[in-house]
């Protein structure tokens, strides 16, 4: 595909081409925007979803019809001490802490700060509708999927009782999480605001700690180019 990419002529790579092909690979970085569109069309792929953390905003120069903004709100579900979550892999660490500072960067942009579970549920909404007010074309939960989904129906005074309670233990965090989960997803239909969960391969999962919650993060799509153009 690079010959196409990057206007080639050769058909193949070799040591007296290939620095000709590098200089074409950087040149074509001074237009980024430019090179992602011609990705997608020489792979027709009509449509990405750009996840962003938080605060929707759409990189310059991406076709807007093409790109669709998609908002990273793994946070929202893991309200509690996320210290035992950390623990599996570095990747898990990683991810909890994007989730918790794009929760974070969420309470500063509402200037809200729950105080009580219920508060807590009304922070979860409106956070949705402020996404979607700002452009966000669904919201992004990766943390919720596996190979199959396993949610459980918790009850209102359930979900009370473990956040009131503070209580991460693995397998009553879980359902919390499960409530919180369902409670984003409720909120996006009632603002027809689609969710989109993001199964991962098998390989690429960290299970946390006593539970079967994968804790990576997702690729947002967008096609990237690597240092070196083949």
């Amino acid at each position: 595909m690079f010959r196409e990419l990057y206007d080639f002529a050769d058909s193949a790579v070799t040591d007296e081409n290939k620095a000709q092909l590098q200089d074409a690979y950087n040149a074509s970085k001074a237009d980024e925007p430019a090179l992602y569109h011609r990705v997608m069309d020489l792979a027709g792929i009509e449509l990405i979803g750009e996840l962003g953390l938080s605060r929707p905003i759409l990189p310059p120069g991406l076709d807007p019809e093409r790109f669709r903004l998609v908002a990273f709100t793994d946070g929202l579900i893991i309200p509690l001490d996320n210290t035992a979550l950390m623990k599996p892999l570095m990747k898990s660490e990683n991810f909890i802490k994007l989730a918790q500072i794009a929760t974070e960067n969420l309470k500063k942009d509402l200037d809200w700060h729950p105080t009580s579970f219920d508060d807590y549920l009304r922070f979860i909404a409106a956070v949705v509708e402020r996404l979607k007010e700002q452009g966000s074309s669904r919201l992004s939960l990766p943390a919720a999927t596996g190979e199959a989904f396993d949610f459980e129906v918790v009850g209102e005074d359930e979900a009370r009782e473990i956040y009131d309670s503070k209580d991460n233990s693995p397998a009553r965090y879980k359902r919390l999480q499960d409530y919180l989960q369902i409670k984003v997803m409720w909120e996006c239909g009632r603002l027809a605001s689609p969710s989109r969960c993001i199964p991962e391969p098998a390989a690429k999962k960290a299970s946390c700690v006593g539970t079967t919650r994968p804790c990576s993060t997702s690729s947002s799509g967008t096609p990237t180019p690597t240092d070196a153009p083949w």
